[in-house]
């Protein structure tokens, strides 16, 4: 299957930020940033992250993803915690 083109759009990180401003809360801007910003897919990966997989000593995390989990070794994979990433992820943690 192939995706439409014409539907392809990035998303600048100027209206990244507009967009997390508009969020309603701090759950909010944390799934947009990790979509965004972390590259994961929503809902599927992002609602499996648990704080467990938060690795803040190595400054990354791990994902577990359930589309590609049927492929020997690319059942998770390792993410950076990118600047933009992080005052998210510890909004809410803390």
């Amino acid at each position: 299957m192939k995706g439409n083109s014409k539907r392809f759009y990035y998303i600048s990180c100027e209206e990244a930020q507009d967009i997390i401003a508009a969020c309603p809360d701090a759950e909010w801007r944390l799934l947009f940033a990790l979509a965004r910003y972390g590259g994961l897919r929503v809902p599927s990966e992002a609602l499996q992250l648990r704080w467990g997989d938060i690795h803040w000593g190595q400054n990354r995390f791990t994902v577990t993803s359930s589309k590609t989990e049927h492929h020997e070794g690319h059942e998770t994979r390792q993410v950076p915690i990118f600047p933009e990433l992080l005052p998210h992820l510890r909004e809410l943690v803390e």
